[in-house]
């Protein structure tokens, strides 16, 4: 984990790691599982914690605007 180990104040990166974990375990437990109906929600659930960490890391690091040519 490069980006938590080098950058301590990017905290996104640790929760992202944690998340994609998550997402990586659910997803084995399913793949299972698969007469468990709680796949969907829980799924989706995921995504959008992956989402709202995606967007705080993108707010730490916000892209810089282009320069214009002309």
């Amino acid at each position: 984990m490069q980006v938590k180990e080098n950058y301590a104040k990017q905290t996104w990166a640790q929760e992202l790691y944690c998340e994609l974990m998550s997402m990586y375990r659910a997803a084995d437990f399913y793949n299972q599982h698969p007469e468990i109906e709680s796949r969907q929600h829980y799924m989706e659930c995921l995504k959008r914690n992956y989402d709202q960490i995606l967007e705080k890391g993108a707010a730490q690091n916000p892209l810089p605007e282009k320069e214009s040519v002309l």
